[in-house]
């Protein structure tokens, strides 16, 4: 299932209601499209921490996701960050998604190869019949991400 261009994965089984949620959100967060990832987000709960914390990011939400995703979207050649699934399962209590992805042909906007790798552990809550992201724990190549912000 490719929920995007810029999405891939190797995942060929019926996907629970929240996995569908994380897909939809990871294939429009890698085009950096806020207006499609807001209403995936609970607006009570919805905030994306990046770890390590020694990396100083803050703590994204709903009030500061907008200038977090221009900024981003500097950062990628054609504003895009391209990632491919390796591998996504929802935990016993179908409300912890667990997701491991790697960059997919993804480049900055210097020119240079960008080769990530990324785990991701996600809160849903429901809200209103619907489920969506709540707390996002991101943890990501720290040594990657500073070679790519010195360069």
């Amino acid at each position: 299932m490719t929920s995007s261009s810029t999405m891939t994965t190797s995942s060929q089984t019926v996907d629970s209601p929240q996995i569908r949620v994380v897909k939809k959100w990871l294939a429009v967060g890698c085009e950096l499209n806020t207006a499609a990832i807001l209403p995936l987000c609970s607006k009570e709960h919805f905030v994306v921490e990046v770890h390590p914390k020694s990396l100083g990011y803050p703590d994204m939400t709903l009030l500061n996701i907008r200038e977090m995703m221009e900024r981003a979207k500097e950062v990628f050649k054609d504003g895009l960050n391209k990632k491919e699934i390796i591998r996504i399962f929802a935990a016993n209590d179908e409300r912890t998604v667990v997701a491991q992805l790697r960059s997919d042909s993804t480049v900055t906007s210097k020119g240079h190869p960008y080769e990530n790798e990324y785990l991701y552990v996600i809160d849903m809550v429901e809200e209103e019949g619907e489920w969506k992201l709540g707390r996002v724990v991101e943890f990501m190549d720290s040594a990657l991400l500073k070679s790519v912000h010195e360069a």
